[in-house]
Order: C-alpha cells, then sequence, then structure tokens
C-alpha cells in the first residue's frame, strides 16, 4: 500500500471557513402551482405603474428550471410582464444590496427595446437593462443595487433614491415581451431575492484521509452555514496565501485525490452564489 502525507493547515483550527452568505429571503419554484404570481400588461414603452390590466398565467408542473413553472403566452399589443406577488415586497428595503434571481426562456427573440427588470414607487419607476432570454432556459443574476438601475425617463439613481424606492416598492416587474409581433411564448422559474450577505462565523470542522483500493483521497468535512449557498475549497502553498481554487460544492463534505507526497493547506470558503 501507498504512504501519503497529507497535512491539512488552518488558522485558529485545522481548517478555516470563511466568507459571506446570503440568506434567501423569497423563493419561487413553481412546482405546484404559480405560488401568486400575475401577468401585468404595461403601456409599450412606458409609463410602466400602474399597469393597465392585470391577467393570469399558466403553470405547468414540468420542464421548468427544474420541476414546474409559469407562462404566458403574449395576450395583445402592449407590453406583457410577470408581476412578483405584492406581499412579497413588505420589506424590501432588507433587499437593498442583495440581488434577485431568475430564469426566462421565450419562444422569441426579435425584440429587446424592453428586455427590463422594473422597479415601481407610488412616486418613481427603475428600470434594469437584462438580456433577452433564449429558447432554453436563460439565468439572470440582477443585483439590486442603486447602480444597476436608471430612472424611467432617464437619470442616474443614487443609494438614498434606490433605499426609499425599496422601502416603498409597490410592484416588480420582470417583462415577458420578446417578439415583434403577439405570437410569443415567455417562461419564468427559478425566482429569488436574497438579501445582502452577512459575514460568517467559523463553523466546527474536520479532515481525513480514505484508502480506496489502495488509492488515498483526502477528505473535508464541515458544519453547514446560515446563508452560505456554496463552497469552494482552496488549495494554498501557504495558511496565508491565495489559494488554488479545487472545486464548489453545495454540499458539507468533499473527497478529492491525493498524491504520494502531498503536502498543502486547505481553505474552505463560503460564498453567496
Amino acid at each position: 500500500m501507498r504512504q501519503s502525507l497529507i497535512q491539512v493547515v488552518g488558522i485558529g483550527a485545522m481548517l478555516l471557513l470563511v466568507g459571506k452568505g446570503a440568506e434567501a429571503v423569497q423563493a419561487w419554484g413553481f412546482d405546484s402551482d404559480s405560488e401568486g404570481w400575475l401577468v401585468a400588461d404595461l403601456t409599450q414603452g412606458g409609463p410602466y405603474h400602474p399597469p393597465l390590466a392585470y391577467t393570469s398565467l399558466s403553470h405547468s408542473s414540468a420542464q421548468g428550471f427544474p420541476g414546474g413553472q409559469v407562462f404566458r403566452s403574449d395576450p395583445g399589443p402592449n407590453t406583457f410582464a410577470f408581476c412578483m406577488p405584492a406581499e412579497a415586497l413588505n420589506n424590501a428595503q432588507h433587499y437593498v444590496g442583495g440581488r434577485l434571481e431568475f430564469a426566462l426562456r421565450s419562444t422569441q427573440q426579435d425584440y429587446s427595446d424592453e428586455a427590463l427588470v422594473i422597479l415601481a414607487s407610488p412616486d418613481h419607476t427603475l428600470l434594469g437593462d437584462i438580456a433577452v432570454p433564449g429558447v432554453q432556459w436563460t439565468t439572470y443574476s440582477v443585483p439590486l443595487t442603486a447602480a444597476t438601475f436608471r430612472q424611467e425617463g432617464g437619470g442616474p439613481v443614487n443609494d438614498a433614491l434606490f433605499a426609499d424606492i425599496m422601502a416603498d416598492l409597490e410592484a416588480l416587474y420582470i417583462v415577458a415581451e420578446y417578439g415583434a409581433g403577439t405570437s410569443e411564448r415567455t417562461h419564468l422559474d427559478s425566482v429569488r431575492l436574497w438579501g445582502p450577505c452577512p459575514t460568517l462565523a467559523v463553523p466546527s470542522l474536520g479532515a481525513g484521509v480514505l484508502v480506496v483500493a489502495e488509492e488515498p483521497f483526502l477528505q473535508l468535512s464541515w458544519t453547514p452555514v446560515p446563508g452560505a449557498g456554496v463552497y469552494e475549497i482552496l488549495l494554498l502553498e501557504t495558511p496565508w496565501g491565495r489559494g488554488q481554487s479545487l472545486a464548489i460544492t453545495s454540499d458539507t463534505i468533499w473527497t478529492g485525490p491525493a498524491s504520494g507526497d502531498q503536502v498543502g493547506a486547505f481553505r474552505v470558503k463560503a460564498r453567496c452564489d
């Protein structure tokens, strides 16, 4: 049997798990129904809020990203958009500095003038540009910061104005209008609102060596970190080095190959995404 020397080094513990994480404030997977979402009929080119009307959308329990999904065929000549449930916008100021995530797909891609996420308060409407979705699922991560948005009608958005709008948010629209005619069908799935990332505590950690078919493997494990989305495993030349990324996982255990004379410092970093 081959002998292996594996040294696991950290700061203040055998391993150190550091970084930032974020807790999903709201999440919609649409596995069983539309979960309160509607379609808003908006004035083409604006002003976008308030909408002209609300209509229902369709739900499917399959072919989502993953699982279920919601969708709507273009209902008419105006601009249509997916509308987040109003109750989800309570205390929206807590999302400032976080992000909005979602997945879209559309049957047409020949209209890009209104590829937008729209935030609306009683006095202001903000527009955030996004890419036109493809025929297959396209994923989005929109930072909920002043720099992401512009005012309807033109003009920049500063931090104070953005905070005021989020504190009095009435509507959040994800535009679904991506066809020059009225024949496109747009699908939505995997919507999440994340708050800003808090600093994480150092968890209890462990490491060991596994031998499988006379081959050694290093196994790292750690306790879950509240708010962490994924964990990145880094190999460092020194405990204070920048490190080489070995893997990213949402699990709390990782196993990797170990060479016969390997000596390394390993770090596991919690991340928001």
